[in-house]
């Protein structure tokens, strides 16, 4: 598969229309800090879940999200790279992309060299990189947005919070 340029949503709002086939999503850092890719979902039926570290998921069945590996653990830097594919969207209407900082609660997502990127299996790849400056455990790092007509869309999102997210705040 050759990638197409990449492109990086650096503000706020910014938005990337993406394809509904299949997705990867990575979180990549290489400071010491143990950070979790998190994926939030809720489905055009009203189901809600989360993949995590704890419950993996499958891509053989609903939701169609698995997460490979917990990386960082213990405060590793190098080359940290957290993966989750998503294999259908048919059924999802939001994804929340989030990460978390483990056991650093009062620790800023800024400060850390964090990105996540999406890459489809058409070869697209969008970029956001984790910017937020203010403290907190849990930062939703992007939307995925599937109830247009025009297909699913990307929105960095960049938000710190205290408390886990909860997708039904999206809608």
């Amino acid at each position: 598969m050759q990638l197409k340029p990449k492109v990086t949503l650096q503000q706020k709002g910014e938005e990337a229309y993406i394809s509904l086939k299949q997705l990867i999503v990575t979180l990549r850092w290489t400071a010491p800090v143990d950070l979790d890719l998190l994926a939030f979902y809720r489905a055009k039926d009203g189901r809600a879940g989360a993949i995590y570290y704890a419950e993996k998921g499958d891509m053989n069945s609903f939701p169609f999200m698995a997460l490979d590996e917990d990386m960082g653990v213990g405060d590793i830097g190098g080359d940290n790279e957290e993966n989750l594919r998503i294999t259908r969207l048919d059924d999802i209407s939001d994804v929340l992309i989030v990460a978390s900082i483990y056991n650093k609660p009062d620790s800023s997502f800024g400060r850390y060299d964090a990105r996540v990127s999406l890459t489809t299996d058409a070869g697209d790849n969008v970029e956001v990189p984790l910017t937020a400056t203010e403290t907190g455990q849990w930062c939703v790092v992007a939307h995925i947005d599937n109830n247009s007509a025009m297909g699913a869309k990307l929105v960095n999102v960049n938000r710190v919070q205290s408390e886990q997210p909860d997708v039904s705040q999206f809608r």
